[in-house]
């Protein structure tokens, strides 16, 4: 009986605690972890991080296999993906405060079009953020 009762009450107990948001953690010494150090705390909700997105067209028509690019100020990539079939693209959970370059690069040739690269410096904020890019075609040679 005493068995019975003691698993009843490590299991009590267990779902109080996790109730509480308190969990078992790794012991010190052993060579583990050290909950204090290697672990960060994170309390209440997750950070709320905006994201980038929008679309690349030309006139009204969206291009897709346009490349862009995330690149912060000092011109690191932070980022690249190309548009799909709607002209779409979407660079998730950016860091708010962040000012961040967006370029579209036509990369396929004639393919689809030949059109000028554009970039556009933008802010991050804890919001979505929409960038379109209304491209222009390019004028010279289209032969090289």
């Amino acid at each position: 009986m005493k068995k019975v009762f003691a698993k009843w009450w490590q299991k009590a107990l267990t779902a109080f605690l996790s109730a509480l948001g308190v969990s078992a953690c790794v012991s010190c010494g052993d060579g583990g972890l050290d909950p204090y150090v290697d672990i960060p705390a994170m309390y209440g909700m997750p950070p709320n991080w905006g994201g980038i997105h929008g679309k690349v067209t030309y006139g009204n028509k969206p291009v897709n296999g346009m490349q862009v690019t995330l690149t912060d100020e000092d011109n690191n990539q932070l980022d690249r993906l190309e548009t799909d079939g709607e002209g779409n693209y979407r660079f998730p959970d950016r860091e708010p405060g962040k000012t961040v370059v967006l370029t579209v690069e036509d990369i396929d040739g004639m393919e689809n079009g030949w059109y000028e690269t554009e970039s556009k410096k933008v802010t991050v904020t804890d919001e979505d953020t929409t960038v379109d890019f209304s491209l222009r075609e390019k004028i010279e040679d289209k032969e090289k």
